[in-house]
């Protein structure tokens, strides 16, 4: 009966995904102008800007803390704001700027990518809480700059 439970459950996750396209979510991403969505400016590589907030740090893939980065007030090169806040790995891009302080301003090139978030386990109650969605997040940085 519980496996029957959970076989169900994925079922209805992966029909959720399949009707969910990239223009019906914008999680954190900020509404754009109507004759501009998401979906495309997907795999779109532009410019950025955002204000370093602070440094974090992450678990990587083998356990081990990695340094991230916060910048808040993500802007496209048209000044719309278009995320809140985005976290990055302190890659060598970001290192070569040296220490950043709170408030300092980064301009970087970056891809919108759509990813799906949520709770993906079998617990019913969780899966209502925290359903998946479709969201987008920017990924791949490169040639970044300090403003």
């Amino acid at each position: 009966m519980k496996q029957d439970k959970r076989v169900i459950a994925v079922l209805v996750k992966l029909l959720i995904r399949s009707f969910t396209t990239p223009s019906t979510f914008a999680g954190a991403f900020a509404i754009l102008p109507k004759d501009v969505t998401y979906e495309q400016l997907q795999d779109v590589r532009q410019r950025f800007s955002g204000q370093f907030e602070r440094y974090g740090t992450k678990k990587n893939w083998h356990g081990f803390p990695e340094r991230t980065i916060l910048l808040t007030a993500i802007k496209d090169p048209e000044g719309r704001v278009v995320a809140d806040h985005v976290w990055f790995t302190n890659t060598k891009g970001f290192q070569s700027l040296g220490g950043l302080d709170a408030g300092d301003m980064v301009e970087f090139n970056a891809r919108v990518k759509a990813y799906y978030k949520g709770y993906t386990g079998y617990d019913e109650v969780i899966s209502v809480e925290k359903p998946i969605e479709l969201d987008y997040k920017l990924s791949h940085p490169s040639k970044i700059s300090k403003i």
